[in-house]
């Protein structure tokens, strides 16, 4: 394979994505390669509906030459462009633009610009567990039942208010003083099958998020495992006050939180005649065939990581 330092880079820039200006982005990111003598194309794209098109020409670009494909945005765009390479052997690094960037958070990858490029000009190549639910690919979460919907008011509130971690946290506030919804689920694994009634349930692939609420099964992400975090139908007074245990990293510890490790899981609705459900994957809203298939996915990610330093 060929050395990080000499591969050229397809560089997928979504307008939409992200606080910045993305024409200063784009232009940091060119000057920035320019002055390292890297070789690379920037697909910019400004509609979103053009994502999917631009990062399968650019995939097939990178497969073919052996480059790697960068991808630049918050991780819906990071997860769009993922879902194009999970099958191949493709070299990938990130450029995180979003609110949260857990995944790039996760892979110590720092959120400031430079260091991004930094780590794309300078870092090393690691494969990192990614998720699956049905065929599609997850980096950070997935879930069913009242998150889907919570996303979408929050979605609205960045609109009107701006992309902050604080508007997310007013969004989730207002949307479950609003709202009640509960599922009729039956989870199998293999080792457990369960029959529970639940506001929603939760997937995890990222140890930072699962640290973050407080739940103890964090450390096994990245060791084959994926965890399911699933609460108890609550009144909205509890809801909101479960919403402010994670705020506080204390989920793991409210006795109406159910939580467990599994590496696949097959979801089935009771209760529930249609034949799509919808879903949230890494903050974007999707619809979904059942039963509802959830696993590790079998080939690992290549990823572009910092390298590690000597203290």
């Amino acid at each position: 394979m060929p050395d990080l330092k000499n591969s050229f880079l397809h560089i997928l820039l979504s307008a939409p994505s992200g606080k910045d200006d993305p024409k200063e982005v784009r232009k940091i990111i060119e000057d920035t390669l320019v002055a390292a003598g890297r070789n690379f194309t920037i697909y910019f794209i400004e509609d979103p509906e053009d994502l999917v098109t631009i990062a399968q020409q650019a995939v097939k670009s990178a497969i073919a030459d052996k480059d790697i494909l960068v991808a630049a945005g918050g991780d819906g765009v990071i997860n769009t462009v993922i879902q194009q390479v999970i099958q191949s052997d493709c070299r990938v690094g990130i450029i995180p633009q979003g609110t949260f960037n857990f995944f790039a958070r996760t892979h110590q990858i720092p959120e400031a610009l430079d260091g991004a490029l930094d780590t794309i000009l300078n870092g090393y190549c690691e494969p990192v567990q990614i998720g699956m639910i049905n065929d599609k690919v997850f980096l950070v979460n997935a879930s069913l039942g009242l998150y889907p919907d919570l996303l979408e008011t929050r979605e609205k509130f960045k609109s009107r208010w701006g992309r902050s971690r604080f508007v997310a946290v007013i969004a989730g506030l207002y949307f479950l003083a609003l709202n009640r919804q509960i599922i009729h689920l039956k989870l199998t694994t293999q080792t457990r099958s369960i029959k529970l009634e639940t506001p929603s349930l939760f997937v995890a692939n990222n140890s930072l998020q699962l640290e973050n609420v407080g739940i103890a099964e964090a450390e096994k992400i990245e060791q084959g495992k994926l965890v399911a975090i699933v609460p108890r139908p609550l009144n909205k007074l509890a809801m909101v006050k479960l919403l402010f245990k994670g705020i506080f990293a204390d989920l793991g510890n409210d006795k109406n939180i159910l939580s467990f490790t599994f590496d696949k899981m097959t979801v089935r609705f009771a209760r529930f005649f249609g034949s799509h459900v919808k879903a949230a994957i890494d903050g974007e809203i999707i619809w979904l065939k059942t039963p509802i298939e959830i696993s590790v996915a079998e080939r690992a990610l290549l990823l572009v990581k910092p390298r590690p330093t000597n203290d």
